[in-house]
């Protein structure tokens, strides 16, 4: 018995036409599911940038306007699906994240002196063929966060052995515990006090002819450094000194006030990064403000002080704008400052921060 074929002519027309709808509708999805991946990753790298900026202010003492509007403005130069990221002041918060035991408690009122994080949140409208399918909202949020964490080892610094109590005595200068280790506290002072109460002169002893500098013998792994005396000496005051120092490290001082050197060489540190003035000792940065940034180590035990060799334990390391070098008594002239930088970060509260982004 012969059994008789169905016609099934144009059956793999439409079958392929069905795949074809299957296959446009699945690459549309990935390519809508890849264009929101898209947009809150650019809308995250926005939060993240906001938060930084707004963290670098905080670190300086800025008021709440400057961090909010800081944050707001390098929020917007970002770019989300080409569409420029806009951030509003109700969406950047300011708190206290603990470094120690990795939490953040929540947003404070307001941002304080004692505030050291900041949060932005960054919102951004839902560009998407699938809106209700995909996701229940049409809004793409991204937060990021940023705090100042404290620095302990660093390289760059300047060798000059500053006495400690120079720094507990300006952050607290009723307190008779000179010797005490500084906290969040004096971290806020430091911020908060004017800069004619941060300022200080550099000489340990009485001035003008009875102290010296401390002066620090501290080696370099440059192979064109000296490689000791009043050269090593004056090179690490005109340039970067990359050695790593940190708190607990003990170093040697040079022998003698090295009032030559320190001139010198302070009067070049300032031609190559600004400019220097021989008549008032003035030193001045590249845009012509007074002062320029550098870094020094603050100690508080070592053997007896003299123009002889002496060794002090580093206990912080601490920023302080230059302004000024007296000729006639080799006194450097500066103010502390807290200071954005590179180094390794630690738990334990220094007076030099850099901002890191947190989760």
């Amino acid at each position: 018995m012969t059994m008789k074929r169905k016609n099934r002519r144009g059956a793999v027309l439409v079958l392929a036409a069905f795949i074809m709808i299957v296959a446009l509708s699945v690459l549309v999805i990935v390519v809508d599911i890849s264009r929101v991946y898209v947009q809150k990753n650019e809308l995250q790298t926005a939060a993240d940038a906001a938060a930084l900026a707004g963290a670098m202010e905080i670190m300086v003492g800025s008021n709440e306007a400057t961090i909010k509007d800081s944050a707001i403005s390098f929020a917007g130069k970002n770019k989300a699906l080409g569409n420029a990221v806009t951030v509003v002041a109700a969406d950047v918060k300011c708190g206290i994240y603990n470094a120690a035991t990795y939490v953040y408690p929540g947003d404070s009122p307001n941002c304080g002196a004692y505030e050291n994080a900041v949060t932005v949140t960054a919102r951004a409208t839902q560009v998407s063929s699938f809106v209700g399918f995909l996701s229940s909202s049409n809004q793409v949020t991204a937060l990021g966060r940023a705090y100042g964490a404290y620095i302990g080892a660093t390289k760059c610094i300047k060798p000059w052995a500053i006495p400690y109590t120079k720094l507990t005595k300006t952050l607290q200068p009723t307190n008779p515990d000179t010797l005490r280790s500084i906290d969040s506290v004096d971290a806020a002072a430091l911020r908060t006090l004017t800069q004619a109460q941060r300022t200080f002169m550099l000489k340990i002893g009485s001035p003008p002819d009875g102290g010296n500098f401390g002066s620090l013998e501290i080696p370099s792994t440059d192979p064109n450094a000296p490689t000791g005396g009043a050269n090593l000496y004056k090179y690490n005051i005109t340039d970067c000194n990359s050695t790593l120092i940190g708190p607990g490290d003990t170093i040697d001082t040079e022998p003698g006030g090295m009032k030559g050197p320190t001139v010198s060489g302070v009067e070049e540190f300032c031609t190559n990064n600004g400019s220097f003035n021989k008549g008032t000792g003035n030193c001045y940065d590249e845009d012509g403000n007074l002062g320029i940034t550098v870094k020094a180590a603050l100690w508080s035990y070592g053997t007896t002080k003299s123009n002889g060799r002496f060794a002090v334990i580093v206990r912080q390391i601490v920023s302080f704008v230059l302004e000024n070098i007296s000729n006639g008594q080799a006194e450097i002239k500066g103010h502390f400052l807290p200071y954005l930088t590179a180094g390794d970060i630690t738990t334990v509260v220094t007076t030099i921060q850099r901002p890191i982004l947190v989760r």
